[in-house]
């Protein structure tokens, strides 16, 4: 665990051993590279004793790292051992495919099936929302400020505390949606967002993580972060947030960070880890 320290921001990422090979140790390095103004916790099943050693190197000088075993967290356990059902087995569960007369992996499911594509992939999205409660049943205190960044984000520059400052000073929260994505039904762009004690903040990360939690995601359709995400900021208009993406002429919706205020800060390859690196 991390020592009470003067800094007010505490980012957020995980990672597994596969994701660590391929972007993991870029993001890792370019956060002590960049000299980022705030400390770091990496979650993970497998990483502790390579991330562990950072924290002597790096402890006093730049930043904080830390790394927590997702394997000791109960949230974790609990849904992993509550949801096998829902689990395709490649995953680790007993999922078999659904009876929806498709063959098509995205479309054409029942609401809610377990075999959307992005409803397989539950487990992994699962990851976000337990990192996130950790930090905040830890560190809330503590922190003011908590931003989670994916894994194949690598940091351009120092983020200075002030820029994040700025940020809050009129919101709880903030995130990437911009005008193309919100004009479909598709979710957040969460792989840059954060929250704040302040404009309850730290209430609305709170509630969705409860969506997981507490199994609200049954209700949805898809089950990934960005989209219960937009479904929790969408169904609490008075908790203030704020959209970072200013209006561009692309039509692409996904890369939407470059198109933010973050865009000077960092890099973010969205979608390598399946699309160049071939891990899912």
């Amino acid at each position: 665990m991390m020592q009470k320290n003067n800094k007010s921001i505490l980012y957020v990422t995980s990672m597994n051993r596969k994701l660590f090979d391929v972007t993991g140790y870029k993001f890792i390095n370019s956060f002590i590279s960049s000299e980022t103004e705030g400390d770091l916790i990496v979650a993970s099943e497998t990483l502790r004793d390579i991330i562990d050693p950072l924290a002597e190197i790096t402890n006093g000088r730049t930043v904080k790292i830390s790394c927590y075993n997702l394997q000791e967290d109960k949230f974790y356990t609990d849904w992993l051992e509550e949801n096998k059902g829902i689990i395709p087995e490649r995953y680790g569960g007993l999922a078999k495919p659904c009876d929806c007369q498709t063959s098509n992996s995205w479309e054409n499911h029942k609401r809610g099936c377990h075999w959307n594509n992005f409803n397989q992939r539950a487990v992994n999205w699962l990851v976000k929302p337990v990192s996130l409660n950790y930090a905040l049943q830890q560190y809330s205190k503590v922190y003011p400020y908590v931003v989670w960044l994916d894994c194949d984000i690598i940091l351009k520059q120092r983020i200075p505390e002030k820029f994040i400052h700025n940020i809050f000073k009129d919101c709880g929260c903030f995130y990437h949606l911009g005008p193309n994505r919100k004009s479909r039904d598709t979710g957040i762009e969460s792989g840059v967002c954060g929250f704040s004690q302040k404009n309850r903040g730290f209430d609305l990360l709170r509630k969705f993580i409860d969506v997981y939690n507490n199994k609200q995601f049954h209700r949805y359709s898809r089950w990934d972060d960005g989209y219960l995400f937009r479904k929790i900021v969408e169904g609490n208009p008075d908790i203030p947030t704020k959209d970072l993406v200013g209006p561009h002429r692309e039509q692409e919706f996904a890369h939407v960070v470059k198109h933010g205020i973050f865009a000077p800060y960092i890099d973010h390859d969205k979608g390598s880890h399946h699309r160049k690196y071939k891990v899912v």
